[in-house]
Protein backbone atom coordinates (compact mmCIF):
# COMPACT_ATOMS: atom_id res chain seq x y z
CA UNK A 1 0.00 0.00 0.00
CA UNK A 2 1.39 3.36 -1.03
CA UNK A 3 1.55 6.19 1.52
CA UNK A 4 -0.03 9.49 0.61
CA UNK A 5 2.50 12.30 0.38
CA UNK A 6 2.00 15.22 2.73
CA UNK A 7 -0.09 17.95 1.18
CA UNK A 8 0.20 21.63 2.13
CA UNK A 9 -3.53 21.64 2.89
CA UNK A 10 -2.94 19.20 5.74
CA UNK A 11 -0.53 21.64 7.36
CA UNK A 12 -3.02 24.49 6.94
CA UNK A 13 -5.75 22.43 8.62
CA UNK A 14 -3.45 21.55 11.49
CA UNK A 15 -2.63 25.21 11.95
CA UNK A 16 -6.33 26.15 11.93
CA UNK A 17 -7.14 23.46 14.47
CA UNK A 18 -4.30 24.62 16.74
CA UNK A 19 -5.44 28.23 16.48
CA UNK A 20 -9.03 27.25 17.29
CA UNK A 21 -7.77 25.32 20.29
CA UNK A 22 -5.68 28.29 21.44
CA UNK A 23 -8.73 30.57 21.19
CA UNK A 24 -10.48 28.41 23.80
CA UNK A 25 -8.05 29.84 26.40
CA UNK A 26 -9.38 33.39 25.98
CA UNK A 27 -12.43 33.95 28.17
CA UNK A 28 -13.12 37.67 27.53
CA UNK A 29 -14.00 39.59 24.40
CA UNK A 30 -10.96 41.85 24.87
CA UNK A 31 -8.54 38.91 24.98
CA UNK A 32 -10.32 37.27 22.03
CA UNK A 33 -10.00 40.45 19.94
CA UNK A 34 -6.30 40.72 20.84
CA UNK A 35 -5.82 37.07 19.81
CA UNK A 36 -7.37 37.74 16.38
CA UNK A 37 -5.28 40.88 15.89
CA UNK A 38 -2.07 39.05 16.80
CA UNK A 39 -2.74 36.10 14.47
CA UNK A 40 -3.75 38.29 11.52
CA UNK A 41 -0.68 40.48 12.01
CA UNK A 42 1.67 37.48 12.26
CA UNK A 43 0.14 35.37 9.49
CA UNK A 44 -0.88 38.03 6.95
CA UNK A 45 0.98 41.17 7.99
CA UNK A 46 -2.40 42.92 8.05
CA UNK A 47 -4.48 44.95 10.42
CA UNK A 48 -7.91 43.83 11.55
CA UNK A 49 -10.87 44.84 13.64
CA UNK A 50 -13.21 42.49 15.46
CA UNK A 51 -16.88 43.36 15.78
CA UNK A 52 -18.83 41.10 18.15
CA UNK A 53 -22.55 40.39 17.92
CA UNK A 54 -24.81 41.95 20.55
CA UNK A 55 -26.71 38.67 20.73
CA UNK A 56 -23.77 36.96 22.49
CA UNK A 57 -21.60 39.81 23.80
CA UNK A 58 -20.54 41.27 26.14
CA UNK A 59 -19.81 38.15 28.13
CA UNK A 60 -20.24 38.13 31.91
CA UNK A 61 -17.24 39.93 33.38
CA UNK A 62 -16.47 41.87 30.19
CA UNK A 63 -16.00 45.61 30.26
CA UNK A 64 -18.36 47.67 28.15
CA UNK A 65 -18.19 46.65 24.53
CA UNK A 66 -19.55 48.14 21.32
CA UNK A 67 -21.45 45.40 19.53
CA UNK A 68 -23.26 44.83 16.26
CA UNK A 69 -25.60 45.95 14.89
CA UNK A 70 -23.97 49.37 15.14
CA UNK A 71 -24.25 52.30 12.76
CA UNK A 72 -20.68 53.44 13.54
CA UNK A 73 -19.26 50.20 12.12
CA UNK A 74 -17.78 50.39 8.62
CA UNK A 75 -20.30 49.76 5.84
CA UNK A 76 -18.59 46.50 4.85
CA UNK A 77 -18.98 45.18 8.41
CA UNK A 78 -22.63 46.23 8.57
CA UNK A 79 -23.39 44.54 5.23
CA UNK A 80 -21.55 41.34 6.14
CA UNK A 81 -23.41 41.25 9.46
CA UNK A 82 -26.85 41.80 7.93
CA UNK A 83 -26.26 39.33 5.07
CA UNK A 84 -24.45 36.82 7.33
CA UNK A 85 -21.87 36.10 4.65
CA UNK A 86 -18.31 37.08 3.70
CA UNK A 87 -17.98 40.22 1.61
CA UNK A 88 -15.07 42.04 -0.02
CA UNK A 89 -14.36 45.61 -0.93
CA UNK A 90 -12.47 46.43 -4.09
CA UNK A 91 -12.11 50.01 -5.33
CA UNK A 92 -14.78 51.16 -2.88
CA UNK A 93 -17.34 48.65 -4.14
CA UNK A 94 -18.78 45.95 -1.85
CA UNK A 95 -18.98 42.59 -3.59
CA UNK A 96 -19.86 39.01 -2.75
CA UNK A 97 -16.81 37.13 -1.51
CA UNK A 98 -14.58 35.73 -4.23
CA UNK A 99 -10.93 34.74 -4.17
CA UNK A 100 -10.48 36.10 -7.70
CA UNK A 101 -10.84 39.84 -7.09
CA UNK A 102 -7.62 40.57 -5.11
CA UNK A 103 -9.55 42.61 -2.50
CA UNK A 104 -7.89 45.09 -0.17
CA UNK A 105 -10.56 44.74 2.51
CA UNK A 106 -12.52 41.64 3.53
CA UNK A 107 -15.21 40.98 6.13
CA UNK A 108 -15.68 37.40 7.31
CA UNK A 109 -18.42 36.38 9.74
CA UNK A 110 -17.70 34.20 12.73
CA UNK A 111 -20.75 32.04 12.15
CA UNK A 112 -21.92 28.52 12.83
CA UNK A 113 -25.02 26.96 11.28
CA UNK A 114 -27.39 29.03 13.44
CA UNK A 115 -25.36 31.66 15.27
CA UNK A 116 -23.41 34.75 14.22
CA UNK A 117 -20.80 35.71 16.84
CA UNK A 118 -19.26 38.67 15.02
CA UNK A 119 -17.34 39.93 12.00
CA UNK A 120 -13.61 40.01 11.32
CA UNK A 121 -12.63 42.98 9.14
CA UNK A 122 -9.16 42.66 7.59
CA UNK A 123 -7.36 45.37 5.59
CA UNK A 124 -4.20 45.36 3.55
CA UNK A 125 -2.65 47.17 0.62
CA UNK A 126 -1.89 45.49 -1.75
CA UNK A 127 -4.79 43.03 -1.73
CA UNK A 128 -4.96 39.44 -0.54
CA UNK A 129 -3.94 36.37 -2.51
CA UNK A 130 -6.27 33.43 -3.07
CA UNK A 131 -4.37 31.35 -0.48
CA UNK A 132 -4.60 34.12 2.13
CA UNK A 133 -8.34 34.46 1.60
CA UNK A 134 -8.78 30.71 1.94
CA UNK A 135 -6.82 30.85 5.20
CA UNK A 136 -9.07 33.65 6.49
CA UNK A 137 -12.19 31.73 5.52
CA UNK A 138 -11.03 28.59 7.35
CA UNK A 139 -9.72 30.59 10.31
CA UNK A 140 -13.07 32.34 10.79
CA UNK A 141 -15.02 29.08 10.46
CA UNK A 142 -12.88 27.33 13.11
CA UNK A 143 -12.89 30.43 15.29
CA UNK A 144 -16.70 30.55 15.22
CA UNK A 145 -16.90 27.08 16.71
CA UNK A 146 -14.34 28.02 19.38
CA UNK A 147 -16.24 31.25 20.16
CA UNK A 148 -19.42 29.23 20.55
CA UNK A 149 -17.74 26.86 23.03
CA UNK A 150 -16.13 29.70 25.01
CA UNK A 151 -19.39 31.67 25.14
CA UNK A 152 -21.31 28.68 26.43
CA UNK A 153 -18.61 27.87 29.03
CA UNK A 154 -18.36 31.45 30.31
CA UNK A 155 -22.14 31.76 30.64
CA UNK A 156 -22.41 28.34 32.31
CA UNK A 157 -19.70 29.26 34.83
CA UNK A 158 -21.35 32.62 35.52
CA UNK A 159 -24.68 30.87 36.16
CA UNK A 160 -23.00 28.48 38.60
CA UNK A 161 -21.43 31.43 40.42
CA UNK A 162 -24.83 33.16 40.61
CA UNK A 163 -26.45 29.98 41.89
CA UNK A 164 -23.73 29.58 44.53
CA UNK A 165 -24.31 33.18 45.64
CA UNK A 166 -28.06 32.61 45.93
CA UNK A 167 -27.48 29.45 47.95
CA UNK A 168 -25.07 31.25 50.27
CA UNK A 169 -27.48 34.13 50.84
CA UNK A 170 -30.37 31.70 51.38
CA UNK A 171 -28.35 29.72 53.92
CA UNK A 172 -27.44 32.91 55.82
CA UNK A 173 -31.05 34.11 55.79
CA UNK A 174 -32.19 30.79 57.14
CA UNK A 175 -29.74 31.01 60.05
CA UNK A 176 -30.34 34.69 60.91
CA UNK A 177 -33.07 35.65 63.41
CA UNK A 178 -32.31 39.37 63.79
CA UNK A 179 -33.96 41.23 60.87
CA UNK A 180 -31.77 44.36 61.19
CA UNK A 181 -28.59 42.29 61.19
CA UNK A 182 -29.95 40.29 58.25
CA UNK A 183 -30.43 43.49 56.20
CA UNK A 184 -26.90 44.73 57.00
CA UNK A 185 -25.42 41.32 56.03
CA UNK A 186 -27.30 41.13 52.74
CA UNK A 187 -26.27 44.65 51.79
CA UNK A 188 -22.59 43.76 52.15
CA UNK A 189 -22.94 40.49 50.17
CA UNK A 190 -24.91 41.90 47.26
Amino acid sequence: MKKNPRHPVNQDWRELLCLGEELLDYQSSDSQAQFFQRIIQQRLNSSCEVWFSGEFYPLPGDSTLTTLPNFTAPRLVQESFSQRKPLIETSGEILTYSTQNNPTQVAFPFSTAQDLFGILLVNREPGFSCEELEFLEGFCAHSAVALQVVTQAVIKNWRFEQLALVRSVSRNIQNQHDVDQLCRDRKSVV
